[in-house]
């Protein structure tokens, strides 16, 4: 009946993180989950047990690649490809995912999927956390601040997409990396007064 049409999908709190459900397809198999939204992660990221037991990825299907955690370190991982992720009203064919031991390391905490930036940077999405809700596109006559994915090049020479803010703290300027699958905000010590740094 003329305008636009928006895909849109919940978005509900859990802790201190933001999840939306989505669907996942492995030949036959196909799983409802709850995702957690993590700008920080470069990968969706499949929990290792949920991938073998659930998704039937495993053995001949994973291959061994490295990347680098956020603290620099060369890690190595397993990856995967699933078939199918519908999310937000999408459908993205022959995801790559990090296929990682979630649920032994943070335990409770610790979701079956992360939705990475593979996904998030796919396509314009809104997060309107008032309404709790993740739509494709803006939403016209409604105020939005439009945060754009950027490419930054590493200390190493590797290249990252990340939501970057500028800002200021004191009178120095800073530029904030939007993680938000982190638990903690971190700020560099040499922001901080000379009273509040750690030794």
């Amino acid at each position: 009946m003329g305008g636009k049409s928006f895909s849109q999908s919940s978005l509900f709190p859990e802790g201190a993180y933001w999840y939306t459900p989505l669907r996942l397809s492995q030949g036959e198999r196909k799983l409802a989950v709850s995702g957690l939204i993590d700008t920080g992660c470069s990968f969706c990221v499949v929990d290792s047990t949920f991938a073998v037991d659930s998704c039937r990825l495993s053995g001949a299907a994973l291959t061994t690649s490295y990347t680098r955690a956020a603290n620099g370190d060369r890690v190595k991982v397993h990856t995967g490809v699933l078939d199918r992720v519908d999310f937000c009203g999408t459908t993205f064919l022959g995801v790559k995912c990090l296929v990682v031991d979630l649920k032994g390391k943070f335990f409770a905490y610790a979701p079956n999927f992360i939705v990475g930036e593979n996904l998030l940077s796919a396509q314009p999405l809104c997060f309107d956390l008032r309404n709790r809700r993740l739509s494709v596109g803006e939403r016209e006559g409604e105020p939005v601040v439009v945060l754009h994915w950027q490419t930054r090049e590493s200390r190493d020479g590797t290249f990252t997409k990340g939501i970057y803010l500028k800002g200021r703290v004191g009178n120095k300027k800073v530029r904030f990396f939007l993680d938000s699958g982190g638990r903690y905000n971190k700020v560099n010590s040499n922001l901080l007064p000379a009273e509040g740094r750690e030794q």
